[in-house]
């Protein structure tokens, strides 16, 4: 793959200024306490098997080191965003980007741009779920096999990966990781604001996505395993034609 051949950042974790280590211990000690009772088990348990690589701002080789013996997937440090092309293209080789920037304290409660944060935090202890990383791995490589389909991709990444919740013993818990990694939103999300709806694919696939706001519409999975079914449902409708 081009872009790993390309690939030179580096992360110095001494070039990382004071304020950004408080923004971290600060995120991390609040979220900690804002997930109890809102975030869904199975991030629960993949968060404590990194718990102690992310005390302070992680070293992302360290971090990567441990989710390949475990998952077989890897972290790819980037400078900011990337291409869409160039992200999913990555997950579908199941390298994970993750930022090398820390918010800063401007957007400390809510970030609309992907920062170490909120790649490390709201994505990674979900990957030692199967489901949650098999669907990611598939939707990207649907992404970049079938251009038509990119649109109806990011849309139902959004809506799960990033923005979605599920139902866990009658109550509604949060797997997004936009949510999950934010202080503002998980609380939102959980509130009597947003219009929570069934996950239905094709009003899903109809639904534009905005990122540059918390979601005031969220479609609710029976179970996180329930992301199977999503997948069979969009290899039946879209890929198997």
């Amino acid at each position: 793959m081009g872009l790993l051949k390309e690939h030179k950042i580096l992360q110095d974790l001494t070039d990382y200024p004071t304020q950004a280590y408080c923004n971290w211990k600060n995120l991390l000690e609040e979220q900690l306490e804002n997930i109890e009772g809102k975030a869904c088990q199975n991030f629960i348990e993949g968060l404590s098997r990194i718990r102690d690589l992310i005390e302070d701002i992680p070293h992302i080789a360290t971090v990567s080191k441990f989710l390949e013996t475990q998952t077989g997937w890897q972290l790819f440090p980037v400078e900011g965003l990337l291409a869409s092309e160039d992200y999913f293209n990555l997950l579908s080789h199941r390298y994970f980007p993750v930022a090398t920037f820390v918010r800063s304290g401007f957007d400390y409660t809510y970030s609309p741009v992907p920062d170490m944060w909120h790649d490390i935090f709201g994505h990674i202890p979900l990957l030692f779920d199967p489901c949650y990383s098999d669907f990611i791995k598939y939707l990207s490589s649907q992404y970049i096999a079938r251009k038509d389909l990119q649109e109806f991709v990011g849309r139902i990444y959004w809506y799960t990966i990033e923005a979605g919740v599920c139902a866990e013993r009658g109550n509604c818990r949060i797997y997004g990781a936009s949510q999950l990694s934010s202080i503002e939103e998980i609380n939102y999300a959980l509130s009597s604001h947003p219009i929570v709806q069934p996950f239905d694919i094709d009003k899903v696939i109809n639904s534009p996505v905005n990122i540059e706001k918390v979601q005031d519409q969220i479609f609710e999975i029976p179970a996180l395993e329930y992301l199977k079914n999503i997948q069979h449902e969009f290899d039946h409708k879209f890929v198997k034609l």
